[in-house]
């Protein structure tokens, strides 16, 4: 269990089904759940708040899954722990 202090994670997927799962998972752990359903949203979020773990997938139409991990590293404040997952990473 992830202890000590509230962890901030930010579940980015336009699959409303993984979002709600990867949010459980994580609030289950003790933290503290942002989520976003489009890439633009989630880039907002990013500049708004310091996250410590980004989970993102390959759903949005705006952004692609490299593209956003991208911008993570470019845009985030820290280096927050990031999870990429999907059926097309190529895309």
């Amino acid at each position: 269990m992830l202890t000590q202090r509230n962890f901030r994670a930010l579940i980015a997927t336009a699959d409303r089904c993984w979002r709600d799962r990867f949010a459980c998972a994580f609030m289950g752990q003790g933290c503290d759940i942002h989520t976003a359903s489009d890439g633009f949203q989630a880039l907002d979020l990013l500049l708004k708040h310091q996250y410590d773990f980004i989970v993102v997938d390959d759903s949005f139409s705006d952004v692609g899954p490299i593209e956003f991990s991208l911008n993570v590293r470019d845009l985030a404040r820290n280096t927050p722990h990031v999870l990429v997952g999907g059926n097309d990473l190529g895309k």
